[in-house]
């Protein structure tokens, strides 16, 4: 915008001096015809160069260019400070011959660099650098015949629009103007379109990760219920049908024989994780009389032959 602006007050300062200040004599040695000839032109290409850093990302893309052009700048603007200077204290050497001889050849070092830095962009065959390309040469073509055309016009003269150099210069500036506007039409496309990929790309990734974490909380799921499984397993395995067998029989034995004794036995076995308790033997009885230790015999051998049968049964059923 700045760029713009600078050429659009050197075309103003153009048609006006063309237009309304052909009569007046002492013109060429004011301010303004000083100011518009030489440091605006030159304050222009340092708004040129700063632009183009920012068009080309010439720091990225092309250091060597980048550097150069920011020396050039630095020079531009020394030498506007020094054309203002004599704007203002001796507009009076505007037409003499060092002066002349000065203007001339930044004019044709800028050609220069500008040379410079259209063929590095066009060897890199990008679009936006070609419509560069392009707007910057045609710059140039134009204002070496507003240059080489200086000579020919004489203000006191009223030479039509086609013969006024600064008419070919403001024709090469307008042809630069478009091309640049329309590579940034398409600097702009390409940026939204960068933007839109990276965005798509953001959700893809979002959306793996998501998959990622659901998977690995239905394997942590399926995990779980193989442990359970194999738990379940690994209970079945531990009850023996023989031992469970072998200890109903006893309990069945007991229930007629000594019921509190079943009702103990029946109440299961000790879990592991709990040791159990020692075994309490009955206080011994007094030594009874043979009589009574026949009985107790007699009443042994019944429950032993009672308990056989019962196993017997027990295995035919099982059979």
């Amino acid at each position: 915008s700045i760029y713009i602006l600078a050429w659009g007050g050197f075309f103003f300062l153009s048609w006006y001096e063309f237009y309304f200040a052909k009569g007046i004599y002492t013109y060429h040695l004011s301010f303004w015809y000083v100011f518009r000839r030489t440091a605006l032109p030159m304050l222009s290409y340092v708004f040129y160069f700063a632009f183009t850093n920012q068009f080309l990302n010439l720091e990225i893309g092309f250091p060597k260019l980048w550097k150069l052009f920011k020396i050039t700048q630095k020079v531009l603007c020394v030498y506007v400070i020094f054309i203002l200077f004599i704007a203002l204290f001796a507009p009076q050497v505007n037409h003499h011959f060092w002066y002349e001889t000065l203007n001339n050849l930044m004019r044709f070092g800028l050609i220069t660099i500008s040379l410079i830095g259209i063929f590095r962009v066009i060897k890199q065959k990008n679009i936006i650098g070609q419509y560069f390309a392009l707007g910057s040469l045609l710059l140039l073509i134009f204002s070496l015949i507003a240059i080489f055309s200086t000579p020919l016009w004489d203000g006191k003269s009223d030479f039509p629009l086609w013969k006024v150099p600064n008419f070919y210069l403001q024709i090469g500036i307008i042809l630069e103007l478009l091309c640049f506007s329309l590579g940034l039409s398409i600097k702009h496309k390409q940026t939204e379109y960068q933007k839109l990929t990276t965005e798509q790309t953001l959700n893809l990734e979002r959306e793996q990760r998501y998959s990622e974490q659901l998977e690995r909380t239905i394997e942590s799921q399926r995990v779980g219920q193989q442990f359970l499984e194999l738990r379940m397993q690994a209970l079945r395995s531990q009850m023996n049908p023989h031992f469970i067998f072998n200890a109903l029989n006893s309990i069945r034995a007991l229930v007629d024989e000594n019921p509190g004794r079943a009702r103990t036995a029946a109440a299961g076995p000790y879990p592991r994780s709990r040791a159990p308790t020692r075994r309490r033997f009955p206080a011994p009885r007094p030594c009874a009389s043979p009589r009574a230790r026949c009985r107790s015999r007699g009443r042994r051998r019944t429950s032993a032959r009672g308990r056989r049968q019962i196993g017997r049964a027990s295995c035919r059923e099982r059979v």
